[in-house]
């Protein structure tokens, strides 16, 4: 057999054995506001029905028998029947996903192999991946796939066959770190007419091999805020616009890919007030959604010691008894640990101080995050405790000086000593305030100490003003512009 005989011979057996083979993967997560490199567990914010008994504990892609091939006529569009209301099967641990209408929303799914690469082939194939609701509320059953057919929210049906494009479905970044367990994404925007307050079923629905039934995953969604502008009986897809019940053969993930929008549970903690203004964020953890689990760091330093302790303030709400871990991380995706502290609480809200020590020594610099999560604490003695977490929530901080600044001293303006230094005694000072990133700006009467990156004007013959922004004059100046 010549060259290229035994080329397309080859060609052959691989398209025939790739055609042959069956494909399958699930949702892991229902709302994901990880890194799309890695999955990170204690990013993941909702779940798919039944998952605390099946799939709970387990590794990401490990298979328990979670994926399933829902049947060509339509009769069971998902894998477990619909729980019973109010909760419907869902739990503090693996809670039921809440959307805000208008929100940008990411699902999380194992690749299992199932992806076109250069440690795979080109040839892997991807026939379809899209995303429906059901038409009304969640009842007491689930729609007939017909149904769910008719209300498409989003269509990611983008990779080309025979192209390494990692779209669709092999929207997998790291495949070939992890062939199997590699995080795969896709996010979409919640319909804005669904009804605030009520729970609609969304699925999941992807074809490996084109004319071989779908893999499906179903979950329940409670839609929060806002208003309700529509009655809720069809949907829109992520660009805004109506569906018609037939299912598209382009779409695009939206152009937000970032964090969920929706929540109070996670995302940028307001920080402390400017120094003598009326900024908010005062530290005592108001504002806190009652009934519902959450967690809050509401009173940080801004800048924290490479080594050492410092105390930080978290506002919670918990339904049971709760361990709460503040850790120091840096903002890679594979994040590196440096310390931790840890408290309990009892069921109920309020504010804690939790004594935070450093294990190791970070490198001196911004990129770093104090997040504060919390597991019941029947959980924490596990060996990846961080798995089972119910609420997060990132602080950001700086790495710098011997010991933690807070720039609450300057929100009652007790302690301007920094500022009567730099300008060369406290009459020679004009303003010192604090920004609400904890830098501070002095501004002063005569001529300044320090005169680097110093902006002038002549306000008299005998007088110039000097607005210094501490945050240029570097680490050897670090302990005096964060306070």
């Amino acid at each position: 057999m010549n060259t290229m005989k035994k080329l397309c011979f080859s060609l052959c057996v691989l398209a025939y054995c790739l055609n042959s083979v069956s494909g399958h993967s699930w949702v892991a997560c229902t709302d994901y506001r990880g890194s799309q490199d890695y999955y990170n567990p204690t990013q993941c914010f909702g779940y798919p029905r039944n998952w605390g008994n099946v799939a709970s504990g387990s590794a990401f892609g490990e298979d328990r028998g979670f994926n399933f091939q829902a049947p060509d006529s339509g009769s069971q569009p998902c894998r477990d029947p619909l729980g019973s209301a109010p909760g419907y099967g869902y739990s503090t641990i693996y809670p039921m996903a809440t959307y805000a209408p208008g929100s940008t929303v990411c699902l999380a799914w194992p690749s299992k192999n199932h992806v076109a690469a250069t440690c795979t082939n080109q040839y892997i194939p991807d026939t379809a991946l899209e995303l429906y609701v059901s038409p009304s509320p969640t009842g007491n059953s689930d729609p007939t796939q017909q149904t769910f057919n008719q209300h498409l929210v989003q269509n990611w049906t983008q990779h080309a066959n025979g192209v390494i494009d990692f779209k669709g479905f092999q929207h997998c970044p790291k495949f070939c770190e992890n062939m199997d367990k590699s995080l795969c994404s896709q996010c979409f925007t919640v319909p804005s007419n669904l009804q605030a307050g009520k729970i609609y079923t969304f699925q999941w629905w992807w074809v490996f091999n084109a004319g071989t039934p779908a893999y499906t995953t179903c979950w329940e969604a409670k839609i929060a805020g806002g208003s309700n502008s529509g009655s809720g009986s069809s949907s829109t897809t992520a660009a805004g616009s109506s569906t018609t019940g037939s299912r598209s053969t382009t779409g695009s993930q939206p152009a937000t890919t970032g964090s969920h929008q929706g929540s109070s549970t996670t995302g940028t903690v307001v920080p402390p007030p400017i120094c003598g203004g009326s900024g908010s964020g005062s530290g005592s953890g108001t504002g806190l959604p009652n009934g519902k689990e959450s967690v809050a760091i509401t009173t940080a330093p801004f800048i924290i010691p490479s080594s050492g302790s410092f105390d930080v303030v978290v506002a919670y709400s918990a339904l049971g008894s709760r361990t709460i871990t503040v850790d120091v991380l840096d903002t890679k995706a594979n994040p590196t640990w440096y310390g931790k502290g840890v408290t309990s609480v009892s069921a109920g809200s309020g504010t804690v101080t939790i004594h935070v020590t450093l294990s190791t020594s970070p490198t001196t610099g911004p990129n770093y995050v104090l997040r504060a999560w919390v597991v019941d604490s029947q959980y924490n003695s596990k060996p990846d405790p961080w798995t089972y977490t119910i609420a997060a929530n990132d602080f950001s901080v700086s790495v710098g000086g011997s010991s933690a600044f807070y720039s609450q001293s300057y929100t009652a303006c007790n302690d301007t000593t920094p500022c009567d230094n730099l300008c060369g005694g406290a009459n020679e000072v004009q303003t010192c305030n604090c920004d609400e990133t904890g830098h501070v700006t002095v501004l002063c009467k005569n001529t300044p100490a320090p005169v680097i990156n110093s902006t002038e004007s002549a306000t008299s013959a005998s007088t110039t003003s000097h607005s210094v922004s501490l945050l240029l004059l570097g680490a050897a100046a670090v302990a005096v512009y964060f306070l």
